[in-house]
């Protein structure tokens, strides 16, 4: 059985192009701005009637989305924890479980350069069906990178863990 797209309803989808245009407002400087309280407004109605999965994956998006306008995070040392970690994020979206490998990036990612993180989540949000916020993460991981190739499995082992695969 191949991976699967999302389900994503007519107020999940508005929710998600709401929340990207609202983290570019403030990546901009202008979260204070009257039309971000618009915006915020308008998400208001699609949020009562979206499913619990689908509240929880906006608000993960949210939080996800910060980290393009943030100052891109030092990189942790991986431990074996957070190798194992990264390995199931992989294989959880080998197999198409976007949601937990979306959570296990949030988990182990700072473990990765942060333009391998914003690559990886852009994959991701591909795959399952979002080419829209795949876009604002594959932006952001070149401009941080302008080199970045897509992160998988092999490149993680070969260049993350040189001599431990």
């Amino acid at each position: 059985m191949s991976p699967r797209a999302l389900s994503m309803s007519p107020d999940y989808l508005a929710s998600v192009r709401g929340l990207r245009e609202l983290h570019r407002l403030i990546a901009r400087g202008e979260g204070e701005a009257p039309q971000c309280d618009a915006l915020r407004d308008s998400l208001e109605a699609p949020w009562y009637r979206m499913t619990e999965a689908e509240k929880e994956r906006v608000n993960h998006l949210s939080a996800d989305l910060y980290s393009i306008s943030d100052s891109p995070h030092a990189v942790q040392l991986l431990t074996p924890e957070a190798e194992r970690g990264l390995l199931a994020a992989f294989a959880a979206r080998k197999v198409g479980d976007w949601d937990l490998a979306l959570s296990l990036l949030r988990q182990w990612g700072a473990c990765l350069q942060p333009a391998e993180l914003a690559a990886l989540r852009g994959e991701i949000w591909r795959q399952a069906g979002d080419p829209e916020t795949a876009a604002a993460f594959r932006e952001h991981a070149v401009t941080l990178d302008p080199s970045i190739e897509n992160v998988d499995e092999s490149n993680f082992r070969a260049h993350v863990l040189p001599g431990r695969s």
